[in-house]
């Protein structure tokens, strides 16, 4: 009989932890898929990052001295109009 509600008892505390480890690993699966998209979001953004620096040593690039900034900010000036002009046009 002893035997019996030793069985009992063992079999309740082994229901519970299993009831507690499925809550457990429900918990972990949850943090999990939020730390993937994190992961996701930050290499999203870094590859932002990294496009943008490319751009800006491009610019850098271009400026050189006054004379070549001056030149260079006046093509750029000039690239954009055009594009504003086609855009407008598109927009028609």
């Amino acid at each position: 009989m002893q035997s019996l509600q030793n069985l009992e008892r063992n079999l309740d505390a082994l229901l519970q932890r299993y009831a507690a480890m499925q809550n457990e690993v429900a918990r972990l699966r949850v943090a999990l898929e939020d730390q993937r998209q994190e992961v996701m979001r930050s290499h999203s953004e870094v590859m932002t990052l990294k496009q943008r620096n490319k751009h800006l040593q491009t610019a850098l690039g271009m400026l050189g001295d006054g004379q070549d900034r001056k030149k260079a900010r006046q093509e750029l000036d000039y690239v954009i109009s055009l594009v504003d002009r086609a855009l407008e046009t598109c927009s028609r």
